[in-house]
């Protein structure tokens, strides 16, 4: 069987050595499963469930708003401010959350279902699955259309295609499912064509072309989601563009000769938007590496490329308070998924004697992969 982030000897090496007893990841796997059981007692979750309305007036649009925004106190009637970094306890909405919830759940279900072998946890992860991608009462219409509306100025923006960016650990789990009793293959269809269908709106929708022409952490994870929908949904035939842009756009677009990445070093949290940017980059690079393309030690020839993005903040991660530009929340970097994937795939000892040193994450095994990236 294919799957996404991984291949399946990697898989059943894992599973081998958890059965074992005496593997290292035992306690992120004991963790997984304390996750796993915490949701059966949540949810279920739909974009239909809140009072939350999209501008449509349909209740099966997806709909947030801009968590940066403010009112504007010299104008309260009048259209939103951007405060870089305040996140706006007024912004927050119900709908992104259970989007969140939600996609949390189903992976943390489904991969504890394929990694230990827990039934229960595959029944439910499936239930959750129909709930919000295939059921007709509650199911979320396959676009981001009304993703961080800013009162005053928008009802959407392209901004907003980040928030579906949970989704990517989503579609590991419908492959980890494909073929056991709780999951039919009527189910399989009709999740395939949601992805099919959101796919398409990425690609074609004029928000979608705008968030792939950025220079920032949007891009990076618009196409990561781009290109783990095309190889869900079997559209092969997209992946060697895909890989293009990120070689020929998403670096160049991105990356000064220092590695260092501008758009996220002026932004008011420069240090965890840098380190979310790079576990994104690393997200495309595994996909790649998965197909047998290497993105990884792929250069420009303004030699630029993912190993020197990593190489510019090592010395950060290793001594954070040495970070010189604005950090205004309280951020200490934790286990990095950059920097766990580029000491794997660039087979650098010493990073990965550096993970040791790091505080845990929110770890979910997918594949040989500790994904502990706060949107997946």
């Amino acid at each position: 069987m294919s799957f996404i982030y991984a291949n399946e000897s990697e898989l059943a090496a894992i599973k081998q050595d958890l059965a074992s007893g005496e593997s290292p990841l035992v306690p992120e796997a004991r963790a997984l499963s304390r996750r796993a059981e915490a949701t059966l007692e949540q949810g279920p979750w739909s974009v239909t469930s809140t009072d939350e309305m999209a501008p449509s007036g349909d209740p099966h649009d997806y709909c947030s708003m801009a968590p940066d925004w403010w009112p504007d106190p010299d104008n309260p009637d009048g259209p939103w401010i951007w405060r870089d970094g305040e996140l706006n306890p007024g912004s927050a909405r119900e709908t992104c959350r259970c989007l969140q919830d939600m996609a949390a759940a189903i992976t943390d279900l489904g991969t504890d279902f394929y990694i230990l072998g827990n039934h229960a946890y595959a029944r439910r992860a499936a239930m959750l699955l129909r709930r919000w991608f295939l059921d007709t009462a509650t199911v979320m219409h396959p676009n981001l259309a009304y993703g961080q509306g800013i009162p005053g100025v928008c009802d959407g923006r392209s901004d907003g295609i980040i928030d579906a960016a949970c989704l990517l650990g989503v579609v590991q789990v419908a492959k980890y499912l494909e073929g056991t009793p709780y999951w039919s293959p009527r189910n399989q269809d009709g999740l395939l064509e949601w992805f099919r269908v959101y796919n398409d709106w990425l690609i074609s929708s004029a928000y979608g072309k705008e968030e792939a022409r950025r220079n920032d952490l949007h891009a990076t994870f618009y196409l990561a989601q781009v290109i783990a929908y095309a190889i869900f949904t079997d559209y092969e035939a997209a992946l060697n563009s895909l890989f293009e842009h990120y070689r020929s756009f998403v670096i160049p677009s991105q990356l000064q000769p220092d590695g260092s990445c501008p758009a996220e070093l002026s932004r008011a949290n420069s240090f965890s938007c840098a380190m979310n940017n790079l576990d994104g980059h690393a997200i495309i690079c595994e996909l790649a590496y998965q197909r047998g393309v290497d993105l990884y030690n792929w250069t420009s020839l303004e030699d630029l490329g993912f190993r020197h993005a990593l190489e510019f903040m090592l010395p950060y991660i290793r001594n954070p308070e040495t970070w010189p530009y604005p950090q205004a929340a309280e951020y200490t970097p934790g286990w990095s998924l950059a920097l766990h994937l580029g000491a794997l795939r660039l087979d650098q000892a010493d990073w990965q004697e550096l993970l040791v040193n790091q505080p845990p994450g929110n770890p979910t095994l997918i594949g040989p992969v500790r994904l502990t990236h706060p949107l997946l």
